[in-house]
């Protein structure tokens, strides 16, 4: 048993690995593997508010209600408690609080549903970025590997707008994970079995024929059930117009500390790049690079390019993982699918070989073991009672 230190909250219990390989099951059947919910009830009932024509939940308290909506950026903003009709005025979800504010890729929020705790996307028609997110979802579950980005709920449109809803997973950001530790450095066995899940999302996203085009600390979540970083943000995931032989360059989105030497017209080597920066930070604390000036970096880039100094005085796998990947062509859309699996078996040799991993079960550095207090308690209290009288 083991919890996650800090503020993020106490793991009761940890997946065993039948567990986790449960969760590769379609997701109707993981979902009656891994839950004990029942059956939502059926939508609540809605009465007329007599002083308006917005419907309103039906309670013996004053419950969610329509409220009215502004919008800004052509992104709704809806009030805490704010009750989502679908154009059918069916019941969809009650608003809790936005927790995304890039009006450019839409509105992000947290709602329930019968009392399900789940996160809402939401974009002006005809939403290329919400649609987007939606259909790559769609995909991931098909494959059964919804475990590593999220689990769709519903999807609809009403309003001019279109919305898409998935489940909750309870746990930090990798940002905050990242901020918990001394110096923002992890042990070689924490950062190699993180960063494989952070790999797994890569190539994931590769095998549908899309680049992520970014690479940021904020985009990842660990979730504390399963143990294991998710892709939780998926705005920036565009078609990788090389496979589809478009004559239109792909641009990286995301910042120049992590952003690969070729970022103007990339691949899905470039991600793999990128991810590779952020590996070595992990270990590191820090890239050279840090802190200089925006029109210095990508020449301290470059220069480290050159030779295998950026993992100097690391163990001798990280000079031959970054060699594998620099390596990689950089005019080929394509990186070969063995390339994956030797880049995946890098991060287990690192978290098994030099961080001395021996299960899955072992505590990454921001987990504890639960003290006694912490540990669920049962009681059972044996109430004394008069023998039956014999007539």
């Amino acid at each position: 048993m083991a919890a996650l230190i800090g503020s993020f909250g106490i793991r009761n219990e940890k997946l065993s690995v039948e567990e986790k390989e449960a969760t590769n099951l379609p997701l109707l059947e993981t979902a009656h593997a891994l839950s004990n919910d029942q059956p939502p009830p059926p939508d609540p009932p809605t009465i007329n508010n007599p002083n308006t024509d917005e419907p309103k939940v039906s309670s013996q308290e004053e419950g969610p209600t329509v409220k009215k909506v502004i919008e800004v950026n052509d992104v709704p903003v809806y009030l805490p408690n704010h009750l989502l009709m679908d154009d059918c005025n069916h019941f969809k979800c009650v608003i809790y609080e936005r927790i995304g504010f890039d009006d450019l890729v839409g509105g992000t929020y947290l709602a329930t549903v019968h009392d399900k705790e789940l996160v809402l996307r939401v974009e002006k028609t005809p939403a290329r970025i919400v649609t987007q997110e939606f259909e790559f979802l769609k995909k991931i579950e098909a494959t059964g590997e919804w475990l590593h980005f999220s689990q769709l709920h519903s999807a609809w449109q009403a309003d001019g707008y279109a919305f898409y809803m998935v489940y909750h997973r309870g746990g930090p950001s990798f940002r905050e994970v990242r901020d918990f530790m001394k110096n923002r450095t992890f042990s070689h066995g924490s950062a190699g079995r993180l960063m494989r899940d952070i790999f797994k999302c890569i190539h994931l996203v590769h095998k549908q024929n899309m680049l992520v085009r970014c690479m940021d600390s904020e985009m990842f979540h660990f979730d504390a059930a399963s143990r294991n970083l998710f892709m939780s943000n998926l705005s920036t995931l565009r078609a990788d117009a090389g496979k589809k032989e478009w004559d239109v360059p792909v641009l990286w989105a995301g910042g120049l500390h992590y952003a690969p030497l070729q970022k103007d017209n990339i691949h899905a080597r470039d991600d793999i790049e990128a991810w590779l920066y952020l590996f070595i930070e992990l270990v590191r604390g820090e890239l050279p690079w840090s802190g200089k000036r925006t029109d210095e970096i990508q020449e301290i880039k470059a220069s480290y390019s050159r030779d295998v100094s950026l993992v100097k005085g690391l163990p001798f796998v990280y000079t031959e993982l970054y060699q594998l990947v620099m390596a990689l062509p950089n005019n080929s859309p394509y990186v070969p699918e063995v390339c994956y699996t030797e880049i995946e078996d890098f991060c287990t040799r690192i978290a098994e070989q030099v961080g001395g991993v021996k299960s899955l079960d072992d505590n990454l550095d921001f987990e504890r073991d639960p003290n006694e207090s912490e540990l669920p308690r049962f009681i059972m209290e044996k109430i004394a009672q008069e023998a039956p009288k014999l007539d």
